[in-house]
């Protein structure tokens, strides 16, 4: 073979490795923003799952009309919250699982045991730490999240969970004084 078809053969090998290489990594960033979007969307699902579980128990269980009050509309927006990810996960044929992380199992596990004023002081300490997670995970996501629609729904929340966590820190500071 003269030296120029074997140049030519080896440019033309050279540039299939580059296409296929672009491709991959065409393929891998769209994996890649697959999984956060799925990320989000458990972690967000997750949260609400938690909310409605623990925040049923307080309504029913909580010893102060506050922090009944504060409960149901936990209950309320996070059951709200939760049919809208749902909708927009299903666009997105994203499973919406229907349990939450192990470390807020273990946070309604030690809630469960409590009862009276200790039952509403550890209530509100959950709703403080968890809802200080939430506004972070959602400030994230509104920036991060690959999907359009997602980061609209994040943006979406973030007033509404700003309200749950300074609603959450008053109440609190009132059952710490209980």
């Amino acid at each position: 073979m003269s030296k120029r078809l074997i140049q030519n053969c080896r440019l033309l090998a050279l540039l299939l490795v580059l296409v296929t290489a672009a491709g991959c990594e065409d393929d891998a960033e769209n994996e890649l923003d697959r999984v956060s979007n799925t990320l989000f969307v458990q972690q967000a699902a997750s949260s609400d799952v938690f909310e409605i579980q623990v925040s049923t128990s307080a309504a029913n269980k909580a010893s102060t009309a506050e922090v009944r009050q504060y409960a149901q509309q936990m209950v309320s927006d996070h059951t709200q919250a939760r049919i809208e990810l749902k909708s927009i996960a299903a666009q997105k044929n994203i499973t919406v699982p229907d349990s939450m992380a192990p470390e807020k199992q273990a946070l309604r596990d030690r809630l469960s045991s409590r009862n009276g004023v200790a039952f509403d002081k550890e209530y509100m300490d959950i709703q403080v730490q968890v809802h200080e997670e939430n506004v972070t995970m959602f400030e994230s996501a509104a920036e991060q999240v690959p999907d359009a629609d997602l980061r609209a729904y994040a943006r979406s929340q973030l007033p509404i969970l700003r309200m749950h966590l300074n609603q959450a820190r008053q109440l609190k500071a009132a059952t710490d004084q209980l």
